[in-house]
């Protein structure tokens, strides 16, 4: 009979065993989910600095096309040249650029995501 006892223990797992994977699992997810959390808003901040640097770009290149003048140039020249939407001024929806005037005939370029500085150059 012991024999038929211990055959039948053996089928499956204790609720002690389930409750330590459970705990196992839950440590595990809170490590896991901070950290991809983390990684994807660092991936999507370079995303938007690589794309600022391609506005910049493209603004420079339009100056060039506009005799170097970089005041001159607007939004449909640069729209042409890369592939997102680009207004002049922040409208609170996607990317917009304009122009600050550092002295001596230079301006600094500051592109802008939805509201918020990007880059400045």
């Amino acid at each position: 009979m012991n024999m038929r006892k211990a055959k039948r223990r053996k089928k499956g797992f204790t609720l002690v065993e389930l409750v330590v994977v459970m705990v196992i699992l839950g440590i595990l997810a809170g490590i896991a989910i901070p950290r991809y959390s983390q990684m994807a808003a660092q991936a999507k901040d370079s995303a938007n600095e690589a794309t600022a640097r391609t506005i910049i770009s493209a603004i420079q290149m339009a100056a060039v096309d506009t005799d170097g003048v970089l005041t001159s140039v607007d939004a449909d020249t640069v729209n042409s040249y890369v592939s997102v939407e680009v207004t002049t001024y922040p409208n609170g929806e996607g990317w917009s650029y304009n122009f600050t005037n550092i002295g001596g005939g230079n301006y600094r370029i500051n592109v802008y995501y939805k509201n918020r500085g990007v880059l400045s150059m």
